[in-house]
């Protein structure tokens, strides 16, 4: 065993093969109790204390203090924050609201998750031109069959269209366009 630095010792594996173990010292900086446990890899964290009258002892501090913060509201009025009483928060909010106003967009989506996307649903006969997209009636409109269309797509799914890939700066001019009234 070897003593890395206070209160850690590396505990050398005795078979082939098998993990490192680390033995860690313990002080409850409430109570002075010590101990040890033995870990695979040193914790982020210190465990609380198995000490159970410091546990009480904690315990009681916290209601205390939430005792204290519950006093302090009631004797100033004041409730505890919540969202969207920020100036930054109304400030966007508001943009959002003109925003959506001016472009006529006020059926946009909110309180999103990540990967939701905003955009206002379709209407109802361009939702259906959507799914029906690639079915055999759509596809017939445009010269191809549907047998045609599956195999197309069996040969590019297998890889035959890889090598035709452009990048995109192949496709884009040396000098950038000027935009008018500017």
């Amino acid at each position: 065993m070897t003593v890395l630095d206070s209160g850690v010792e590396v505990i050398d594996s005795s078979s082939f093969l098998e993990a490192r173990k680390y033995r860690v010292t313990f002080t409850c900086e409430r109570c002075g109790h010590v101990w040890k446990r033995t870990f695979k890899s040193i914790p982020k964290f210190d465990p609380d204390c198995p000490n159970r009258s410091c546990a009480e002892k904690a315990e009681i501090a916290e209601l205390k203090r939430q005792n204290a913060n519950l006093q302090a509201m009631i004797a100033s009025g004041v409730a505890p924050g919540h969202i969207g009483d920020k100036p930054i928060v109304k400030a966007v909010d508001k943009t959002a609201e003109i925003v959506m106003k001016d472009h006529a967009m006020t059926n946009l989506k909110d309180n999103l998750r990540e990967g939701d996307t905003m955009a206002p649903p379709l209407a109802p006969h361009l939702q259906r031109q959507a799914d029906n997209m690639f079915n055999g009636k759509a596809m017939e409109s445009v010269g191809m069959s549907a047998r045609r269309m599956n195999v197309l797509a069996a040969r590019a799914i297998g890889g035959a269209y890889k090598g035709r890939a452009v990048a995109p700066n192949q496709v884009l001019p040396d000098r950038p366009m000027p935009i008018k009234g500017l």
